[in-house]
């Protein structure tokens, strides 16, 4: 199983489906950051803003989805 696919069921174990924007974002911060722990140091620098360039979105919509998505579990 590949990192993505390993974090991808994890969170939807934990109840954050696919149909959320936040989950592909969440997966990516996820990996950024197993792969780099340092990056939590800096979370909206080192991980909002990268995961935001990786979508093309702004670090303010990721960190607002991935907040969505984790308010929406059960």
């Amino acid at each position: 199983m590949t990192d993505i696919a390993e974090v991808g069921e994890i969170l939807r174990l934990l109840g954050i489906g696919g149909n959320y924007s936040g989950h592909r974002f969440t997966v990516a911060a996820v990996l950024l950051a197993r792969r780099e722990p340092d990056r939590l140091l800096y979370v909206t620098k080192m991980i909002y803003e990268t995961v935001g360039q990786q979508f093309g979105c702004s670090w303010q919509g990721v960190e607002r989805a991935i907040r969505f998505a984790a308010r929406r579990s059960p």
